[in-house]
């Protein structure tokens, strides 16, 4: 997992490297082949800067900027936590038809829908005037989740058609276009 890691360098100093993860730095001498523990903290880390040719690490953990150095730590900056406002997993809740994609289309083109849980499944294919010119399939029972399908439309002629996905209680449709 490297989520959370920074490091730092000094091409002024070879081999020396900065690691810090969660609210630890480590420090290697043989670019990064083995790693001693240099500083831990009371809070993450959050960004790591090594100061070119001096022993002097800048580190921001959630709420401080230190200086780090030979002497020890130094507080430069206090940092009042932002709020940050949540944001809910945007999870769909219902039956949903896409686009169909590449639109307009030669030949093939791919029909995306989501099922919010399992059903019995239509998908049709209509022209302009509204007759049926093709069913993809019918009634299929189908699981919860992401579906596509690959539509091919070689025997059909240039022009607009719709498809529809059915469901018990819910039906969808879009357009779609077919050139040759």
């Amino acid at each position: 997992d490297t989520a959370g890691i920074h490091l730092a360098v000094d091409d002024r100093v070879p081999g020396a490297l900065f690691l810090a993860r969660r609210d630890s730095i480590w420090k290697s001498t043989d670019y990064g082949t083995n790693f001693a523990l240099f500083h831990v903290f009371d809070q993450p880390v959050v960004g790591l800067y090594k100061k070119p040719g001096r022993d002097t690490l800048y580190v921001a953990t959630t709420a401080r900027l230190l200086e780090i150095t030979a002497a020890g730590e130094r507080v430069l900056k206090q940092v009042q936590p932002v709020g940050i406002p949540r944001v809910e997993n945007r999870v769909i809740r219902q039956h949903r038809l896409f686009q169909n994609y590449p639109n307009p289309f030669n030949a093939q083109t791919q029909i995306r829908f989501f099922l919010a849980r399992p059903d019995q499944v239509t998908l049709e294919i209509f022209d302009l005037q509204g007759r049926l010119v093709q069913t993809v399939f019918t009634n299929q029972q189908m699981n919860a989740g992401m579906h596509r399908v690959i539509f091919d439309a070689a025997n059909l002629p240039s022009g607009i058609y719709f498809y529809r996905l059915k469901t018990p209680v819910y039906q969808y449709s879009r357009r779609m276009v077919l050139l040759k």
